[in-house]
């Protein structure tokens, strides 16, 4: 549920904000790592031999970090777009709202991340 509320103090502070999607940051990196990773260990299984000696592996650490940047960009965004309305709009998300954008923001991590990790 989304609270509009004028002139009426919200109902929790932007430091409770940044705690709710913190304390889910784990969650977030556990899922897209065992599905990254997965995904990887599967495409790596499916290779053969000669194709692994053609792998260069100081790109591939780079393309890990470049990830792990982004999918960080994402989830910041998360807390900052619920910032963003609070402060200018006065909109309030509830929990369940939260979740809601958590698990939805979380799927398209997993989707781009199986788009980068993917021929």
């Amino acid at each position: 549920m989304i609270y509009k509320l004028k002139h009426e103090k919200p109902p929790g502070s932007i430091r409770k904000i940044i705690l709710w999607w913190e304390k889910k940051r784990l969650i977030y990196f556990t899922i897209l790592f065992v599905g990254t990773v997965s995904t990887v260990l599967r495409e790596l299984k499916s290779l053969s031999e000669e194709n692994l000696e053609h792998i260069s592996y100081s790109d591939l650490i780079f393309q890990v970090i470049a990830l792990l940047f982004f999918c960080n960009i994402c989830y910041f965004a998360g807390y900052t777009l619920e910032i963003w309305l609070r402060h200018h709009y006065k909109i309030f998300f509830s929990t369940a709202l939260r979740w809601g954008l958590f698990v939805i923001g979380t799927l398209l991590s997993i989707y781009y991340c199986l788009l980068f990790v993917l021929p």
